[in-house]
């Protein structure tokens, strides 16, 4: 759905899954997908959080997921105006 452009559909579907009942990578992929809808929403606050509370609860090392969760953490602090931030973010 957010693929579709249907950000509070997806937001609300995402929104009703019991994070208790994931494993750690699901629980990473599913703050990564929040962290989307955030930055859709343009409140590029709440998506930094979500991003890195993603990059947290990566149980095992997976260098292209946190590359890509690190390129979009440095997309939110972008769009905020905080482009010195981004530019970290994306060495």
């Amino acid at each position: 759905l957010l693929d579709m452009g249907k950000i509070d559909e997806a937001a609300e579907i995402y929104g009703r899954i019991p994070m208790n009942e994931l494993k750690d990578d699901q629980i990473s992929h599913l703050y990564h997908r929040l962290g989307m809808i955030e930055a859709e929403r343009e409140n590029f606050t709440a998506s930094i959080h979500l991003f890195e509370q993603a990059l947290s609860t990566m149980r095992e090392n997976h260098p292209l997921y946190s590359a890509a969760l690190r390129v979009n953490i440095g997309n939110a602090y972008h769009g905020s105006g905080n482009h010195t931030i981004a530019l970290f973010c994306y060495m």
